[in-house]
């Protein structure tokens, strides 16, 4: 039967054989495109087009699991894949019912193979899926590919895509070639070459020290550190030995040993140090300086020697030149080496010309190469007095090698750049310099995942680490571009000022957004695309509305709409029972990716999310979108979920389950999830609270961060990814609901927890995933974008409480600033083309109860409006509060105004409920042209400071927990948990006609003891009675 469905006639699809498909393809041949699939493939070998055994056919099996996704990967894009960028799925086995029908896999020799079998993160090259006779005008299609629209579900629209592509290429008038499969090569095969000198200019002077710098002595090392650029990333150990070196997406090094005058450079270490723009190895004899190039691919390493003497260096490496994974090992061909001892040049570069490597020292050196298949050993040795230089570049995609670099230019402009950086972003002074120097840190960390790719563009990846096996084999840790990651780390950058940075991202979201609107949610520096996440869209629309909230960039919106509707359309036709919930069953995964909690159909966190992205735009269209045919669907849309919410309540336990199973029940897993709810703001009330106040608790919370759920779960496995484990994601994540719900002190505990970890292992960085019992690494990535990012974002959008939104010219801010803090300034916050500064500071005198004063100023560069919300302890009364502005007249005079408000208590503010610590002090909205300073007064029996833990290396949780305190009778009741036989410490102030019982205040400190099992917590309450 001769397929009728083309839209060309001129082209003839053939999934049967018989005698007239036969007759027709043998009068077509080289005349008329044909398309071969199904058993139409057996006329090959009846037409002798080609041999019997060149088709292979066998019934396709369904792998073990869910996600058992098939389709096809290209070699390097070919336009039968245009818009599917170079591959796609084409089925999801898991939706049809057995048998699954045949695949036929082509094992000739006399066919171009055009696209392999593409399936979850990976594909097989050894399985041909799509080939080609050029002088036969046919291209066949082994499987994957169905009469049946319907067997398609979900990848319909891709399938049609597809198809199309197909008859647009068969029917070309062009007869250039285009990519495919070659035949596998592999291998390092020694070449004879000339080499022109390499130009090296040394540094003169190693850069001052940053306020950034840590100092590691010898006995402190041993830990993961990096250097890197945008195009290149160093992974190290801060002993001196250098692990991978990477000029993405390749591999150019798997490993560089360093030893002088025949010892190791770690042996011989005695400090290192660590910069922003470098690494300092410094022994006895010498100084070593490792830097990336902040733009190029590009490695120098500078050896300084203290004394005049004479020194043996010898550089050992391993190189396989691989392509990041899920390419496989022989994807780039075989590689090709040249050694010049005269020069000291090692040259290397893949079979198909995509990279090339040069690794020079800037003086004649020994140089001794071995290959053995994939990889290339060998060592350049060279004698050394005074100092010495080598520099490792790349060139990819058809870049030019550098003919010469300059160390020192190289250095100050990464020094520079980074600087550069931290003055335009948002700068956080507190009276403990420690945590400016963390938070500046956890940014220019966070900025170290800003990577540029040949071919690809300009994003955010997702973590460092050195490659592992299994799936890891080739990436150096998370060292793609994912989606989701990219967008929680893109809510931080914008807030504090990095717009850009942010911009760029997005665009690269959508340049590689799927034909339904869905967007990735991992592209490898490789150039694969999957999109495996359900959350990775509606949060690139909740990044989106806050990138145009802080920056106001209409034009933006404008130039981006389609893909902005797009997304959202996909999102909706996700809800495939019409409840109001978009669903991860067929969409995929969530956070949770597998595991015991991986149980939602729709899953809570997805929907607070699209809740959220919908609250918003209802807020957001009247000022960017006159289409009131997209309003109307958006506010219904929004209708829907905020009805659906609710279902994820449990009642009886005033708490929300993780979701909805698929047969519509709730599933009541209490997890830290709600936390996302609860800070967007889709969760309110009282289950917010109670929540909120489990997170503080033990059973969620260690010393370094919060687990996923609590330990009397009857899941939790404290080295279970979603299971039990501690993510600085998901501490960012309790913080921010903490201070949504008025809880600013577990809040600043958790936020300050995060940060902390950059002093201990990966010294300046925090880590991925935590053990959920003992302070230890249990993930993959030792510098994780996300980590670094939610240690940032709690201190500015609640320790500061800064939310702009750039289009309607206002900003609000909400303090909670615990007494940990007497004095705080924090400028540079960005609206818009507007920047606003706010200085605080705070007093105390001890009577017979504290009396506080605080005062805060608010200043901006232009005209906004200002709604000022402070936040101040529930159980303060006589509250006081006096708001001066001061506002320039057109003739340069300032003028002066004052209001003033009081309150008894802070149960008596109205229309602010008290927190679980804290209640929010509401004021009018003030226009601020100029300056507003807000001061505060107030009395109160007592204030605590939140926990800021230290932590013990392997070692449990030791530090109490304050959970909250209510008002019974005449005395107020502190809830806190304690470890047994600790001695347990809660700082703060205390009146002095108030007492205490279950602990003894004094000079400053609660301190009590709980007698029990060892390693465990006890909650203890203490009664505050005056």
């Amino acid at each position: 039967m001769i397929n009728t469905t083309s839209r060309n006639p001129s082209i003839l699809w053939i999934g049967e054989h018989s005698a007239e498909t036969r007759e027709a393809v043998h009068r077509a041949r080289g005349q008329r495109p044909v398309v071969l699939y199904g058993k139409g493939l057996e006329i090959l070998a009846r037409l002798g087009i080609d041999n019997a055994e060149a088709v292979k056919t066998e019934p396709i099996e369904k792998i073990r699991g869910p996600w058992d996704k098939r389709g096809f990967q290209s070699y390097q894009h070919h336009p039968i894949f245009n818009g599917l960028h170079g591959g796609f799925y084409s089925v999801l086995l898991d939706v049809l019912d057995p048998p699954y029908g045949e695949v036929s896999l082509y094992c000739g020799k006399n066919a171009k193979v055009i696209a392999v079998e593409k399936r979850f993160i990976d594909y097989v090259r050894s399985r041909a899926l799509i080939w080609e006779y050029p002088s036969e005008k046919i291209l066949c299609v082994g499987g994957f590919l169905y009469p049946e629209t319907r067997r398609h579900y979900p990848y319909e629209t891709l399938v049609e895509r597809f198809r199309a592509n197909i008859e647009d290429y068969m029917l070309r008038a062009s007869s250039e070639e285009y990519p495919c499969w070659p035949e596998i090569t592999h291998g390092f095969f020694e070449k004879t070459a000339s080499h022109k000198e390499l130009v090296i200019e040394k540094a003169h002077r190693f850069p001052d020290a940053t306020p950034l710098r840590i100092s590691v002595p010898k006995l402190r090392t041993g830990h993961y550190t990096n250097t890197s650029g945008a195009r290149i990333l160093v992974n190290a150990v801060d002993d001196g030995n250098i692990r991978e070196v990477w000029a993405h997406p390749y591999r150019i090094l798997k490993k560089l040993e360093i030893a002088v005058d025949g010892r190791p450079l770690s042996s011989l270490l005695i400090n290192t140090v660590i910069e922003p723009a470098y690494l300092l190895f410094e022994t006895e004899e010498a100084s070593v300086l490792v830097f990336a190039s902040i733009d190029k691919p590009l490695l120098g390493i500078q050896f300084e020697a203290r004394d005049s003497g004479v020194h043996r260096i010898s550089l050992r490496f391993e190189t396989d030149l691989r392509i990041s994974w899920p390419m496989d090992d022989d994807y780039s061909g075989d590689r090709r080496y040249t050694k010049d001892a005269q020069t000291g040049t090692l040259s290397f570069w893949t079979g198909d010309h995509r990279c090339a490597c040069r690794m020079t020292v800037n003086r004649p050196a020994e140089i001794e190469a071995t290959s053995d298949e994939n990889l290339l050993t060998g060592a350049l040795a060279v004698s050394m007095q005074h100092s010495l230089c080598l520099t490792l570049c790349a060139a990819i995609e058809g870049e030019e090698l550098i003919e010469g670099v300059s160390f020192q230019e190289e250095l100050d402009r990464s020094v520079h750049y980074y600087a550069d950086y931290l003055d335009r972003c948002v700068r956080i002074r507190a009276d403990h310099s420690e945590w400016d120097r963390r938070i500046e840190r956890a940014m220019i960390a966070t900025l170290k995942f800003r990577v540029s790719t040949p071919l690809l563009g300009t994003g955010l990846v997702a973590g460092y680490a050195n490659s592992r096996s299994g799936w890891n084999r080739a990436r150096p840790g998370y060292a793609w571009y994912f989606g989701r990651d990219s967008e929680w780390v893109s809510l931080a950058m914008l807030d504090w000022g990095d717009a850009e940075t942010v911009r760029e991202n997005l665009e690269l979201l959508i340049r590689y957004q799927e034909l339904t609107g869905k967007i990735y949610h991992e592209l490898s520096t490789s150039g694969l695309v999957h999109y495996d996440a359900a959350d990775a869209t509606p949060l690139f629309l909740l990044t989106a509305i806050r990138y145009l909230k802080h920056t106001g960039n209409i034009e933006w919106f404008k130039r981006y709409k389609r893909n902005l509707l797009m997304a959202l359309d996909y999102c909706a036709s996700t809800d495939t029972d019409g409840d109001g919930c978009i669903e991860n069953t067929i969409a995929g995964h969530g956070w949770i990716e597998g595991g015991k909690l991986y149980l939602s159909h729709a899953s809570l966190y997805l929907n607070v999310i699209w809740h959220i992205v919908l609250k918003e735009l209802v807020d957001l269209l009247p000022f960017i979108e006159e289409d009131s045919v997209t309003f109307d669907k958006v506010s219904s849309l929004h209708l829907k979920v905020a009805h659906a919410l609710p279902r994820f309540l449990n009642p009886e336990r005033q708490r929300y389950g993780l979701g909805i199973d698929v047969n519509g029940e709730r599933i009541d897993h209490f997890t830290v999830l709600p936390a996302v709810g609860i800070y967007l703001g889709s969760l309110t009330g009282a289950a917010a609270q109670a929540h909120a106040r489990d997170f503080s608790r033990y059973d969620y919370s260690t010393d370094w961060g919060v687990r996923i759920i609590g330990k009397s779960s009857g899941v939790y496995n404290p080295g279970g990814y979603h299971e039990g484990s501690v993510w600085p994601l998901f501490t960012g994540w309790a913080s921010l609901s903490e201070f949504a719900a008025g809880a600013a002190l577990s809040g600043f505990t958790h936020v300050c927890a995060s940060l902390k970890d950059s002093d201990y292992y990966a010294k300046g960085y925090i880590r991925e995933v935590l053990h959920g019992e003992l302070y230890q690494s249990s993930g993959v990535c030792l510098h994780q974008a996300w980590s670094e990012s939610m240690a940032v974002q709690p201190w500015i959008e609640g320790v500061v409480g800064f939310s702009p939104d750039a289009l309607k010219k206002a900003v609000t801010l909400s303090p909670q600033i615990p007494p940990n803090l007497s004095r705080l300034t924090v400028s540079q916050l960005k609206c818009g083309d507007a920047e606003i500064s706010l200085d605080y500071e705070r007093s105390q005198e001890i009577g017979d109860a504290v009396t506080v004063h605080q005062r805060y100023r608010v200043r901006s560069n232009r005209d906004l409006e200002i709604d000022f919300a402070p936040y101040i302890p529930k159980q303060a009364e006589n509250i006081r509060v006096v708001v001066g502005q001061k506002r320039p007249k057109p003739e340069g005079v300032r003028v002066s105004s004052e209001k003033r408000f009081s309150y008894p208590s802070g149960y008596s503010v109205p229309d602010s409920p008290p927190g679980i610590h804290y209640v929010k002090i509401p004021l009018p909205k003030i226009l601020c042209s100029d300056e507003v300073t807000i001061e505060i007064d107030y009395q109160t029996p007592f204030e605590w400071m939140a926990i800021v833990p230290e932590f013990s290396e392997h070692g449990p949780s030791r530090f109490p927990r304050i959970i909250g305190w209510e008002k019974t009778n005449r005395s107020w009741l502190l809830e806190t948990e304690v470890p047994a036989n600790v001695p347990t410490v809660i700082y703060g102030y205390l009146g002095k006609k108030y007492e205490c019982k279950g602990s003894v205040y004094h000079e400053g400190a609660l301190r009590c003891e709980i007698k029990g099992s060892t390693g465990e917590y006890y909650a203890h309450f203490i009664e505050i009675e005056g």
